[in-house]
């Protein structure tokens, strides 16, 4: 008659304890995103917290956890809670993104111009980071940066206008107006009702002294029902 070890018994009750944990940890994620999607975000937020106490590695509850804290408003918690998921695995593009994306909207543009880079290192192939980093250095006046990552975006999606938009406000930023100009007549070319391309070539030809060509952007704004006519 064969008989279980001592060591056999407890391995067995370690196992048995850690899968009950992760199916706890399972079932209040499943709980919490059910919560979410009723707008229960205080309880979802409960559950998600249920979650990583079962289960501190799940990096799916911490970043529910940062998503819910965004919809009610409370960027720090987000932050907090983005942070304990890269915590535990630090290579999630889209956590790097997100939190990026918070430090831009409250100006911290140091730490979302890190948490970028770390989306683009993970993930070279995606457009989001560079024109994240792009936005990120057209508002702290760091032109030439934002142009080197405006155009690798450009080279990978060579039909999207707002890429050739955005090369060509940093070229009027810089004074090259030419340049502008042909990036601008791309975006809307590309892109009929874009308004604020409009604006913007409005802009390189004003500067340009080509008024009559600035005087088309201006009508077309007007057509467009835009308050940007008022900036020309």
């Amino acid at each position: 008659m064969s008989t279980v070890s001592s060591p056999d018994r407890m391995f067995s009750a370690l196992l048995s304890q850690q899968t009950f944990r992760d199916q706890a940890a399972t079932n209040a994620l499943s709980s919490g995103m059910a919560l979410y999607q009723k707008k229960r975000y205080a309880e979802a937020i409960a559950s998600f917290k249920q979650a990583t106490a079962y289960k501190p590695e799940m990096v799916d509850a911490y970043n529910y956890m940062g998503m819910t804290y965004l919809k009610q408003g409370k960027n720090k918690e987000a932050i907090a809670a983005y942070k304990l998921s890269l915590k535990v695995d630090r290579n999630q593009e889209s956590t790097n993104t997100d939190l990026g994306n918070i430090y831009f909207s409250e100006q911290r543009y140091g730490e979302a111009e890190s948490a970028y880079k770390n989306a683009a290192r993970i993930n070279p192939a995606s457009t989001l980071a560079p024109y994240s980093l792009g936005q990120i250095y057209l508002k702290t006046e760091r032109y030439a940066d934002a142009e080197v990552q405006f155009k690798k975006v450009q080279r990978m999606t060579p039909t999207d206008g707002n890429t050739y938009f955005a090369l060509g406000q940093t070229y009027n930023k810089m004074g090259r107006y030419d340049e502008a100009v042909s990036q601008l007549e791309q975006a809307v070319s590309l892109k009929k009702d874009f308004a604020f391309a409009y604006s913007e070539l409005g802009t390189a030809y004003l500067q340009l002294g080509e008024m009559n060509k600035a005087q088309e952007q201006l009508d077309i704004l007007e057509k467009l029902d835009t308050s940007l006519a008022d900036s020309l």
